[in-house]
């Protein structure tokens, strides 16, 4: 049986390798990134800018959304003065 366990690191994706009888770890392998190319990273980045772009404006437009339903509940509030609860088909924030 082998006395060795590997066990690929959570934090640095690094290899351990642990002796399983005693728990004591005995040897830590560093994790080995391939280097991006330039042209690699630009393509990325534009593709994160637009991802970015498209994010905003999707917020911007929930945003939006939510002041619109805001104002229309407080359009039914104002309209009706004598309210004390608010009727079961709107629901308030």
């Amino acid at each position: 049986m082998n006395t060795q366990l590997e066990i690929e690191c959570p934090m640095c994706l690094g290899t351990i390798i642990v002796d399983r009888e005693t728990g004591k770890v005995l040897e830590h392998k560093e994790y080995k990134q391939e280097k991006q190319s330039l042209e690699d990273f630009l393509a990325k980045e534009k593709t994160r800018t637009a991802d970015l772009d498209k994010k905003f404006a999707e917020a911007k437009e929930r945003e939006k959304n939510r002041l619109s339903e805001i104002e229309k509940k407080f359009q039914a509030a104002k309209n009706n003065s004598d309210l004390k609860d608010p009727p079961p088909t709107i629901m308030w924030d």
